[in-house]
């Protein structure tokens, strides 16, 4: 079972331009089963090629069992569309948090604009 997980982007490394634009962190979770932990990034508004590296904590039994679902648990929710999105999520009674994660849902969308001659 994955508890918990970081990630690190690397988008100034050494073949990269002086003064890259850079990449930010848009993802960081574990699937609903526990066991991958994923992590994205994106460039903004200019290209900046980056490479990611993503760590996982990863936990068993002392005899090397897996641990039970019974005992962990991933609950999640999703915000709703927002400027500044935020989103609580609460746990079941007799858990304790032992890793997080989060993902940015990037929505691209653009605007037509018509304009009626005459």
């Amino acid at each position: 079972m994955i508890l918990g997980g970081g990630a690190y982007v690397d988008w100034d490394g050494p073949c990269s331009p002086p003064s890259p634009p850079g990449n930010l962190l848009t993802a960081m979770y574990p699937n609903d089963s526990g066991t991958t932990w994923t992590v994205a990034s994106k460039d903004h508004l200019e290209v900046s090629q980056a490479r990611v590296v993503a760590y996982c904590i990863a936990a068993q039994m002392k005899d090397g069992t897996p641990i039970s679902l019974d005992n962990y648990k991933i609950v999640s929710a999703t915000s709703a569309v927002a400027a500044h999105p935020t989103q609580q999520v609460d746990l079941p009674a007799g858990f304790t948090v032992v890793g997080r994660g989060a993902r940015a849902n990037l929505v691209t969308c653009c605007l037509r604009v018509i304009r009626r001659l005459g």
